[in-house]
């Protein structure tokens, strides 16, 4: 798959190593939850779009004022403090991905 916006990328690593792209938070939560739980999981830091964030540490702000590349309108954040700055200038919700 071709990343759009690199803002928003996600990435699973399977347990056999295969890397799988994915456009969007949201095109890779529609993947499979199933799968998900079984494989690494690493989200873009929208801030610093060449950070990759594991899954599980990543700070989630779902906002239709910061539309993705699917619609989704999710971007993840590597701190606290940035995801609480980006949801003071763009409202929205925090969402935990488990």
């Amino acid at each position: 798959m071709n990343i759009v916006d690199y803002k928003f990328r996600s990435i699973i690593i399977t347990e056999k190593g295969k890397i799988i792209p994915f456009d969007s938070i949201e095109c890779l939560l529609g993947w499979g939850r199933i799968y998900r739980k079984k494989c690494q999981v690493f989200f873009s830091d929208f801030r610093a779009p060449d950070t990759l964030i594991v899954g599980k540490k990543a700070f989630i702000l779902k906002s239709d004022k910061r539309p993705s590349p699917m619609g989704g309108g999710l971007s993840a954040y590597s701190t606290l403090e940035s995801v609480l700055q980006a949801q003071r200038q763009v409202g929205g919700v925090r969402i935990e991905i488990k």
